[in-house]
């Protein structure tokens, strides 16, 4: 999976960006579920790129709650599971990004080599 962030206003052209394997994130566990959203809170990233994500509603549900009235959250997610092996755990890898930040999260051309 290769994606590419930009900012999508030149003259804001710096964002932060983070990384995380959050091992297996699920909202079966809802208190780690939420030591991850404080975390991605306190870490003040403009876009935070997720592995081991456990599902695609995981990720849609990360996004909500980490957005608020002013300052709403997306997400970019690559559609297959990685890892996935047979009887294991699907596991996602997944982008988020601050609306606010005027980040765009786009797949490079075909041409373009991860």
């Amino acid at each position: 999976m290769c994606y590419q962030a930009s900012p999508s206003n030149p003259s804001s052209d710096t964002f932060t960006l983070c990384s995380w394997n959050v091992n297996q994130l699920s909202e079966k566990n809802p208190r780690k579920f939420e030591v991850v959203v404080d975390t991605i809170r306190s870490l003040d990233c403009d876009v935070i790129a997720l592995q081991e994500v456990s599902s695609l509603t995981a990720a849609e549900n990360l996004a909500k709650r980490l957005s608020t009235p002013t300052d709403e959250w997306s997400k970019e997610d690559y559609d297959e599971p990685v890892n996935a092996k047979e009887g294991g755990v699907d596991e996602y890898s997944v982008f988020l990004w601050r609306k606010s930040s005027s980040i765009e999260i786009i797949e490079p051309p075909p041409s373009f080599i991860c």
